[in-house]
C-alpha cells in the first residue's frame, strides 16, 4: 500500500504487520522504526539486530513524497510531516522486541 497517510479519506482496517508475524516465531529480534521519526531508535535497532545471535527483522517506514515542484526543501518537509503523521496517528507503531531480554 503506497497511499500516503495524508491523503487517506478514512481510517482503514489495520494492515498485516510483518513484525507481529516475526514475534510469533518466538526466536527473532524484531523492530519497527521510522527513518525520519527517531534516528536514535533506528540506529539502536540496527545495532541490536546485528548483535542478536539469531534471525533479525527490522521493518522501516520511509515515505516517498512525489515532487510537485522542483523545490528540494518542500519535498523534504513533506516527507518529515508524512512520517510524523504516520507515527503520531498510530498507523506506524515504533517498537523493538528482543526475545533474549
Amino acid at each position: 500500500d503506497t497511499e500516503p497517510y495524508t491523503t487517506r479519506k478514512s481510517n482503514p482496517s489495520p494492515k498485516k504487520d510483518v513484525g507481529l508475524y516475526a514475534m510469533n516465531y518466538g526466536g527473532a529480534y524484531v523492530s519497527s522504526v521510522a527513518i525520519y521519526s527517531s534516528y536514535a531508535q533506528c540506529m539502536n535497532a540496527i545495532v541490536e539486530a546485528d548483535r542478536f545471535s539469531g534471525p533479525s527483522v527490522v521493518v522501516a517506514y520511509f515515505p516517498i513524497v512525489a515532487e510537485k515542484d522542483s523545490s528540494h526543501v518542500s519535498t523534504t518537509l513533506a516527507t518529515l510531516k508524512e512520517t510524523k503523521l504516520a507515527v503520531d496517528s498510530g498507523m506506524w507503531p515504533l517498537y523493538r522486541w528482543n526475545p533474549s531480554k
